[in-house]
């Protein structure tokens, strides 16, 4: 039976047992030997199985010291509901044989098949759970004087892990502060900009323990991403290739803004196997971090291949912060590189001066070179307006915050339609949907969204479009035998047949206690219409099937068409409604000088006319302002005034 301790009644042995321990806790210098010594006198004392400390670190619990060993090896095992309970409690409990299976099963990646009595007791410090004993009773029954005696002595356990925890945890920081320190010191050594590359990725290898490191910068005249400095075994390759906008993991990083974190790459739908390749070892982990200087990426940092263990959030975040400060230093080194050019280009000049030249064509080309100087740091600017394409980057998008947080909301269990006028922004909120979604968890739920464009999709290919999209975003989809692999055409029948498939291997009830959904964000939807109602009510039969409750979908098109030839339209009552409006007022202005502030501003008035002539667009809103700062800038000014947006929009009219 499971029994909970009310008051502590100690033997005399257990009195002598607990002074020893204490005693040991108190001249104890090395927190791993006190808590392996100290489970082996409980194992002894109670005659134990065996005795495992776990030590809780965010939402894992990983084994710090045993007596025996793990049934696996347990690098971290993920509470459930269970052992949630029995860590949040502050009391050691007995789980007789036979009781409490669920709670077995959570922990038979620690116990394995051990099917005796266990003793459970947490160790709280601070009124938040820090670990867990587990203890194998064996064939000596324990008492609940032997339980209390267990809950006293987990108490020195989590004096010893809470202080070992602080310990690692201020080394930790102190050596984050001197990498920082060292990483700045480095950089400011140099500004030639190879040099600066090249100290970075040193550094960054040593302090994080990789076997390969690359610094990629954006090219603004391609958006392409470039490698400039790639070093692996100290060797230096990759230099000089490309990335597309948008392409492997680098790419979405640098759109995201959003630092990455995968120990399974080879899983990873963005990784790219072929640039792998050229490295010439195995990529098995990385972190990716973008660097951004004022608002806009300037290039992307990756670290391969932790060595003895896998990454963690805590050096993601710490990349990231170093990734900023790089992004500086090597925006300096840039700026210096040009002024250094331009000086010399000056020298020349005047020495040529010097040497007879007429002073009217010195005055005429020092007068070209100034010209050709400020349109070169005008080069260094970057029009951040977006006009034609979807906005991708979040500090981009204004206005969508609460729509967003609505879609989530109900994603859980609901498919939507998000319909409004074109050119309204229903590709950029599904593209802002698709990032939130891959980060985010709702609940107990998380989520893997899938896009889908579904313009120019004939309709004999429309299932085959689907599923295609499904099995690029799975890892696993090449293990599945989707029929999708096998033939064309491509039925409804096989569609349905392989979303069952793709759905029961990825989705549903995952080891961490989440239900993960797969969500269809379905661009375009309005083809949709021009389909046969048979193919339709064929796509409708998977949002009826008993895996549907794993598997969702956010069509977005211009209206909802109710009615069909002879009944109500196949999507009618599936999908809730919800309109896309344009943005408010205070939104607009959001819109308009959040990414030029501190460069650029507007009147009031203009912002007024903005709006009114845009009926609140984004598309159109970004058109204006885009035109509005090339103007002003061609005149060298910094404010754009009432007239300006006047002028720009009689011109896009003309």
């Amino acid at each position: 039976m499971e029994q909970q301790i009310l008051q502590p009644q100690l033997s005399a042995a257990h009195t002598a047992l607990l002074r020893q321990v204490t005693q040991d806790l108190a001249r104890a210098t090395d927190t791993a030997a006190f808590v392996r010594a100290t489970l082996g006198l409980v194992a002894r004392e109670f005659g134990l199985e065996f005795a495992h400390a776990l030590q809780r670190e965010r939402e894992l619990l990983t084994l710090i010291e045993t007596t025996g060993s793990a049934a696996d090896t347990v690098a971290g095992l993920a509470p459930g509901p269970e052992i949630e309970a029995i860590v949040g409690q502050d009391r050691a409990a007995l789980i007789g044989l036979g009781l409490r299976p669920a709670l077995r099963a959570e922990l038979r990646p620690l116990i394995g098949g051990y099917a005796g009595a266990l003793a459970l007791a947490p160790l709280v410090a601070r009124d938040k759970p820090r670990g867990l004993l587990v203890l194998g009773a064996g064939r000596q029954p324990l008492t609940p004087d032997d339980l209390a005696l267990i809950e006293l002595i987990g108490g020195a356990l989590t004096v010893a892990v809470y202080v070992g925890w602080l310990a690692g945890a201020m080394q930790r920081r102190g050596d984050y502060y001197a990498m920082l320190a060292d990483v700045a010191a480095q950089v400011s050594s140099s500004l030639e900009p190879t040099e600066v590359y090249r100290l970075v990725v040193d550094k960054l290898k040593e302090y994080f323990r990789v076997a390969a490191g690359s610094l990629l910068l954006k090219d603004e005249a391609t958006d392409e991403l470039v490698f400039m400095i790639t070093i692996e075994a100290d060797k230096d390759v990759l230099f000089g290739q490309r990335l597309p906008r948008g392409a492997g993991i680098a790419g979405y990083v640098a759109l995201s803004q959003q630092v990455y974190l995968t120990n399974d790459i080879q899983r990873d739908p963005r990784f790219l196997p072929d640039i792998a390749d050229q490295l010439g070892f195995r990529c098995e982990s990385l972190i990716c971090a973008p660097m951004v200087v004022k608002g806009s990426t300037i290039g992307v940092i990756e670290l391969f291949n932790k060595q003895g263990g896998a990454f963690t959030r805590d050096e993601a975040d710490r990349l990231a912060t170093v990734a900023n400060i790089m992004g500086v230093a090597i925006e300096n080194a840039r700026l210096f590189e040009f002024v250094r050019q331009r000086r010399n280009r000056l020298e020349l000049l005047i020495d040529r001066a010097k040497r007879g030249l007429p002073e009217q064509a010195l005055v005429g080309i020092l007068s070209e070179e100034l010209q050709v100087e400020e349109a070169l740091l005008n080069i260094t600017f970057n029009n951040p307006y977006i006009v034609g394409g979807p906005v991708r980057e979040p500090h981009m998008c204004f206005g969508r915050t609460q729509l967003l947080k609505e879609l989530l909301s109900v994603l859980h269990q609901n498919s939507l339609l998000l319909y409004g006028e074109r050119r309204i922004g229903k590709t950029t909120v599904l593209r802002q949907l698709e990032l939130l979604l891959e980060r985010v968890a709702v609940a107990q739920y998380c989520f893997t969204p899938v896009y889908i464009d579904m313009e120019g999709v004939a309709e004999p290919d429309f299932f085959l479009h689907l599923i295609e999209h499904v099995a690029e975003a799975l890892p696993q989809a090449a293990g599945l035998a989707l029929e999708c692999h096998e033939r064309r055409p491509y039925t409804a029948r096989e569609f349905q047949r392989d979303m069952r498939r793709a759905i029961a291997g990825s989705f549903g009830p995952q080891p961490g206690g989440q239900i993960r959904r797969l969500i269809l964000l379905i661009d375009e939807a309005d083809v949709l219409y021009t389909y046969n109602e048979r193919t339709l009510q064929e796509f409708r039969r998977v949002f009826m099937q008993q895996y549907a409750v794993y598997f969702g979908a956010v069509f977005a098109a211009v209206n909802l068409q109710r009615e069909w030839k002879r009944y109500e339209s196949p999507f009618y009552n599936l999908l809730q409604e919800i309109p896309l409006a344009p943005l408010t007022r205070p939104d607009a202005e959001l819109l308009i000088r959040t990414p030029v502030r501190g460069n650029y501003d507007y009147e009031e008035a203009a912002i007024d006319l903005i709006y009114e002539l845009s009926a609140g667009r984004p598309m159109r809103i970004q058109q204006i302002c885009l035109d509005a700062i090339n103007y002003i800038r061609a005149q060298g000014r910094a404010r754009v005034m009432f007239e300006d947006v006047a002028y720009i929009c009689a011109q896009l009219k003309g």
